[in-house]
């Protein structure tokens, strides 16, 4: 039906990643992340990663939801 919480983003394993129980989301992912509630959780100038096959990913500190 829908999100169990307006707060909660949903990812998978083509846009994201999880390591050392952080996730990690690709940058076209937390580009459209439009809303304002959650832009917060996203952090572009502090902890990212570079994945060989995914890119440039940065670390996202909010609830979600991963399949």
């Amino acid at each position: 039906m829908g999100h169990k919480s307006k707060n909660t983003i949903r990812v998978n394993t083509s846009n994201s990643i999880v390591l050392n129980n952080i996730l990690y989301i690709t940058l076209l992912k937390a580009h459209k992340i439009a809303s304002r509630v959650l832009q917060p959780y996203i952090e572009y100038q502090g902890n990212y990663i570079i994945h060989p096959s995914l890119g440039k990913c940065v670390q996202y500190n909010g609830a979600y939801s991963r399949s």
